[in-house]
């Protein structure tokens, strides 16, 4: 996973990941900021222990985005979309839906488009990659 960390004009820290992992970027820069740090804390807590397999998940409700952990992955998602999932069932009807909402003002013709616009909102990655962002992004925050 790659990743790098700034701050904004006004001395926020913000995470940068790869487009495939930009959810956890917006995860990282809205929930778990420098006033956060005894969460981050928490979270990094909970990485050591699935990984030792003394727990068998985490998770992590935040204003924006939420995380679940399990022994294998991290997955952290938009809330607004697990709240239409949960309005329409399941992803696939999700997808449907989306897909009809875009096309149908004719402002996205292609699938491509769908996806860039969807880009930053669900993301996953190997627990042991995670615990390593985490850490990373601890160290950052603290100095």
């Amino acid at each position: 996973m790659e990743y790098s960390f700034k701050r904004d004009d006004i001395d926020q820290p913000i995470a940068a990941l790869n487009m495939e992992a930009e959810a956890f970027g917006h995860w990282l820069s809205i929930e778990m900021g420098e006033r956060n740090v005894s969460q981050v804390a928490q979270v990094i807590e909970a990485v050591s222990q699935l990984l030792a397999g003394s727990r068998w998940q985490y998770q992590l409700q935040g204003r924006e985005f939420s995380l679940q952990l399990t022994r294998d992955q991290a997955v952290v998602q938009a809330n607004a979309l697990m709240q239409k999932e949960e309005h329409y069932g399941h992803a696939n009807e999700l997808a449907d839906y989306l897909d009809d909402e875009f096309s149908a003002g004719g402002e996205f013709d292609d699938d491509d488009e769908l996806a860039e616009t969807s880009a930053g909102l669900s993301a996953s990655s190997g627990l042991e990659d995670f615990g390593q962002l985490m850490r990373a992004w601890s160290d950052f925050i603290k100095h």
